[in-house]
């Protein structure tokens, strides 16, 4: 594609024309300058827009914009496991303990904290707490008095 050797481009309200547009060596991508707007000199690349305040040289500014969609795509690609470990958690976070599974459990712990023998002010605890992927089985949940519950915090024990 070829580029005019005067385009006249308005950006920030200024308008900028574009005199020399160049052919960098590397991969054949066009760096153009078009010129200074507010005190800034602006770059028109393949990908866009860019300014700066120090005078570049086309390598320099092509360098820059690598840096950037380097960046990019890494702070996306961090964004898109955040997201989708949110929606695992999310879709893990605390459903009710089935009322057989703590009726189970009741009988099985005769009504008391496992940890102390407290009768007053018990919990139902997952033993592999659900945001380290412990599940509502009868095998996975404990009865806790509320102090042993928060020493346990979500440590697995």
């Amino acid at each position: 594609m070829a580029v005019p050797e005067v385009e006249i481009l308005l950006l920030e309200n200024a308008v900028l024309r574009t005199l020399e547009p160049r052919i960098s060596a590397s991969e054949g991508s066009r760096t153009c300058k078009p010129g200074l707007a507010r005190g800034r000199t602006f770059w028109w690349t393949d990908s866009g827009f860019y300014w700066a305040d120090a005078d570049l040289s086309d390598e320099e500014v092509e360098l820059f914009v690598w840096d950037r969609k380097r960046k990019q795509e890494a702070k996306l690609d961090r964004l898109r496991k955040i997201r989708a470990r949110d929606e695992e958690v999310t879709s893990a976070r605390r459903r009710a303990i089935p009322d057989e599974v703590r009726a189970f459990v009741w009988r099985r712990d005769q009504g008391r904290c496992v940890r102390c023998g407290a009768e007053e002010d018990l919990q139902f605890d997952h033993i592999i707490p659900v945001a380290k992927g412990g599940g509502s089985a009868m095998d996975n949940i404990q009865i806790l008095c509320a102090d042993c519950n928060r020493q346990k915090s979500d440590s697995i024990v």
